[in-house]
């Protein structure tokens, strides 16, 4: 019988070298979680796909829910990274955040499932909160700089924060079940992020954004 493989890899070739195993661990992780999903991800499917042993999987993250906490602390930081923005206009900058919060989303939909309700540990590791708490600090670190610059009106920044994050995370959650019944969705996206903005500068509305109607 053929081993099992996954993006054409398989456990009959070389052994990951130990040094780089962690990473390697991770990395074969995210790749069979694109490819089946979280209730698709063991351990062994794991250790297959990054060549090693299982026991290489148990001895790094103790069990399935090790290795996923890790995989989630990984995903909170890439979300961190794509949604940083250094534009020097404050509103450009929350614009920039939005983007890249739904890009992240629509690249890897999965890990943004896992991060956003696809897995709850069973004690909330605090190594892990620090890594959420990174990536929403910089929606908070956007709408302090917005509220310094004077393009929004003063008001609580995490506040705020979890208002904007709130919107976007409603709108990506409808398009990744495939519940965005409009012609555009990109388009509809970008509209709801311009009335939350508008909303901060306290403006009576936002200018419309493409055509959403069917």
């Amino acid at each position: 019988m053929p081993e099992r493989t996954i993006n054409g890899s398989h456990s009959g070739s070389g052994r990951t070298p130990s040094a780089s195993l962690e990473p390697a661990l991770l990395a074969a992780a995210e790749r069979v979680l694109a490819e089946v999903g979280l209730d698709g991800l063991t351990v062994r499917a794991v250790a297959a796909e990054a060549n090693v042993a299982p026991m290489g999987v148990y001895n790094r993250f103790t069990n399935k829910a090790g290795l996923v906490e890790a995989l989630m602390a990984r995903a909170f930081d890439d979300l961190a990274a794509a949604i940083s923005a250094d534009d020097q206009d404050p509103i450009a900058r929350l614009r920039s955040s939005s983007v890249g919060y739904r890009a992240f989303a629509l690249a890897h939909p999965e890990r943004y499932r896992m991060i956003f309700g696809g897995f709850v540990p069973s004690k909330s590791p605090v190594g892990l909160r620090v890594h959420g708490r990174s990536a929403f600090g910089v929606f908070v670190d956007g709408i302090g700089y917005a509220i310094r610059q004077g393009a929004i009106g003063d008001r609580d920044a995490s506040t705020a924060a979890q208002q904007m994050w709130s919107a976007m995370h409603g709108a990506i959650a409808l398009e990744l079940a495939s519940m965005g019944f409009v012609e555009d969705y990109e388009a509809l996206y970008t509209g709801l992020m311009e009335i939350v903005l508008a909303g901060m500068r306290g403006e009576p509305q936002a200018r419309p954004i493409g055509n959403t109607s069917r």
